[in-house]
């Protein structure tokens, strides 16, 4: 989406640049900067990932690297398009909860296996509204619905 030269100025004059991080000094949620422009609210890191690196896919997120995770930075060089599942390993790689990983408790997040013993990996977890799910027990309930449906 193209921007104007008015929304870009007024982006910038909420940003501190340091050595490292470009740091949002404006509203925040959640330490996530917010810029309101043309009546909505965007994501900071986004408007600054939009404006420096190009268009952002809809399906995609903007996520902060490894070598930052601070959420309030808006270098371009600190982000990446990614996944939800993407989000999740990077921070299960650093050992922290952010964001929605708060909710629940580090109990649910610790388990190895769902609830009918099926293994949460890569290849049998599906992320849906920042929850895990075992692909195995929906394919199954989606069998059996089916079944029940004929």
């Amino acid at each position: 989406m193209e921007r104007s030269k008015e929304d870009i100025k007024k982006f910038w004059s909420h940003v501190e640049k340091t050595e490292t991080c470009w740091l949002w000094n404006s509203t925040k949620r959640e330490g996530y900067g917010l810029f309101y422009v043309n009546g909505k609210t965007l994501s900071a890191h986004r408007f600054s990932f939009e404006i420096c690196v190009g268009e952002i896919p809809t399906d995609k997120f903007v996520l902060h690297k490894t070598i930052c995770s601070n959420r309030h930075c808006v270098n371009p060089d600190h982000l990446y398009i990614g996944t939800q599942k993407d989000n999740v390993k990077d921070a299960d790689s650093q050992g922290k909860v952010r964001g929605w990983m708060r909710r629940g408790n580090s109990f649910n997040r610790s388990k190895t296996h769902c609830p009918k013993g099926h293994p949460y990996s890569e290849e049998n977890t599906y992320y849906r509204q920042s929850r895990r799910h075992c692909l195995t027990c929906m394919k199954e309930r989606n069998s059996r619905a089916l079944t029940k449906g004929l």
